[in-house]
């Protein structure tokens, strides 16, 4: 049998070595970026001023414009973008003529998930102004013209990839979707000698209220 003191005394002595393993710390693995990578390169950014030289979307259109960030983190930005387009489209076998005038207003979230690549999730507003011209192909007069405005508030999804070099800036939308999720036509007409709504109703659909694709849209510009 042992004596309480030895019991006692073996307490003591191992007490500590229990002590030392609750104060083991456990700390995750350092990430490493790689120096002058681009996610190296918008360490320490604020903001970012791109210009939008060409692609498609969120409207069925060209895209032409801009868009202001400002940088959460290196992997976390918001997007605030302006993008307008006018195609004019003439069929001369039918003798018609398009005057489509298309912008949007956008705010997206933009995660980057490696070096460049990146993800961007947010909501679009969009307008179109529209106008068809349809004229007799032997006389060349109008035969009916026919003219509507519509909006939509659009979800917005899309993929891409961007490059930092110091402060310039240069990326890529891919691929991505604009889903409406409200729509609204409006100044809605139909004038001319022989007025037909059929196309019109064809067009509003095909503009304003069915998902539109979203592609290729590349664009510069600096980040500070």
């Amino acid at each position: 049998m042992f004596s309480r003191s030895f019991l006692f005394a073996l307490a003591l002595a191992v007490t500590p070595i229990f002590c030392l393993a609750e104060e083991v710390q456990v700390i995750d693995k350092p990430q490493a970026i790689f120096r002058d990578s681009s996610e190296y390169n918008r360490m320490n950014k604020n903001f970012s001023l791109t210009y939008m030289a060409f692609g498609v979307g969120p409207n069925r259109s060209g895209s032409i414009g801009g868009t202001v960030s400002l940088f959460l983190n290196r992997n976390s930005l918001i997007d605030f973008e302006y993008v307008n387009g006018r195609p004019l489209y003439t069929n001369w076998f039918s003798w018609s003529e398009y005057d489509v005038r298309t912008s949007s207003y956008g705010i997206h979230y933009k995660q980057f998930t490696g070096n460049s690549f990146y993800f961007r999730v947010g909501a679009d507003y969009r307008t179109v102004k529209y106008k068809y011209t349809s004229r007799d192909i032997f006389t060349d007069e109008i035969n009916s013209i026919s003219r509507f405005e519509g909006d939509s508030v659009t979800a917005t999804v899309l993929i891409g990839n961007q490059w930092q070099w110091e402060n310039f800036t240069l990326g890529c939308d891919w691929i991505g979707i604009a889903l409406p999720v409200t729509t609204t036509i409006s100044s809605e007409s139909v004038t001319g000698i022989s007025p037909d709504s059929r196309y019109m109703k064809e067009d509003q659909d095909w503009l304003v209220k069915n998902p539109a694709s979203i592609g290729l849209r590349f664009y510069l510009g600096a980040s500070f």
